[in-house]
Parts: structure tokens; sequence; C-alpha cells
């Protein structure tokens, strides 16, 4: 490996060493974001739970309200019309599909609860070696970067370009 380097520009260098530093600066900013944004999803999922399985609960009561609004009207004293239960029947009917479709949303978050752990861990390897990286490896080469500069440059000072004559 040869110990010569032909370097044109040494502001090019130091421009670099900016825009590394930024970089390192907005990708943490975007690590930060990204892991803000994946606690909101999880607490988002974990509120739309809890609300539909205290909807499956009010449902459930309402289920049986309606049962026993029904029970109450079909109940006839010997020798009188049968009542109509019509409505009663509605109301339970409508009773039932509430409490249906509120467990079926309980169902859907465990299973979105369990895709997005799943994503997240997928997710997770590669986001954490690339912080690794930011938080590590750019500090040290940015380091590197800054005494090689500071080599040319001294390297500059004590060659002056040759003048014309």
């Amino acid at each position: 490996m040869s110990s010569a380097a032909y370097v044109q520009s040494l502001a090019a260098l130091i421009e670099f060493r900016a825009a590394l530093g930024t970089f390192r600066t907005e990708a943490q900013d975007a690590l930060a974001s990204l892991s803000m944004d994946v606690q909101r999803a999880f607490d988002w999922l974990a509120d739309q739970k809890r609300f539909w399985e205290r909807a499956v609960r009010e449902c459930y009561d309402e289920v049986v309200h309606a049962k026993a609004e029904l029970v109450r009207r079909e109940m006839v004293p010997p020798g009188d019309r049968v009542p109509d239960t019509s409505q009663q029947e509605d109301d339970l009917r409508r009773a039932q599909a509430r409490l249906k479709h509120a467990e079926e949303k309980v169902e859907t978050c465990r299973k979105w609860g369990t895709a997005l752990q799943r994503a997240v861990e997928e997710y997770d390897g590669p986001v954490r070696r690339l912080g690794t990286r930011v938080e590590l490896d750019l500090p040290k080469s940015a380091a590197s970067l800054e005494r090689i500069i500071a080599q040319l440059e001294a390297y500059i000072d004590l060659n002056p370009p040759p003048r014309a004559s």
C-alpha cells in the first residue's frame, strides 16, 4: 500500500468533515424520531385494545339487558293475548351484533399487536447497528479525518508551492 496521497483540494476534505458532522446529527435525530413513532404505534394500539375491551363489557351488559327485556315482555299472564316482542327481538339482535363487532375489534387489536411486535423485532436489529455506527464509528472517522487535515495543513506550511518567475 502506498503512503503517498494526491490531494487536490483541502477545502473539499474540510467540507466533507462538516458534512459528516451534519449527517451524524440528522441521523441521530431520525433514529430518535423513528423510535418515538414506534412507541406511539404501540401506545395507540394499546389504547385501541383497551377501548374495544371496554366496549365488549358495555355491549355484553346491553345484551343481558335486552335478553331480560325480551323475557319480561314474553311473560304473559294466563288468558292474556301474546304481546308483540319484535322490538325487543330487534334490540337483542342489534346488541348481539354490537357485541360481536367489539369482540372482533379486540381480536384484531391482539393480532396487530403481535404483528407490530414481530415487525419491530425485525426492524430493531438493523437500526441498532446503524445507531452504533452513527454513535461510535462516525466520531472516530471524523477524528481520523481531522488528523489527516491537520497533517495536510502542516505539510502545506512546510512546502510552499513554487513561485512562478
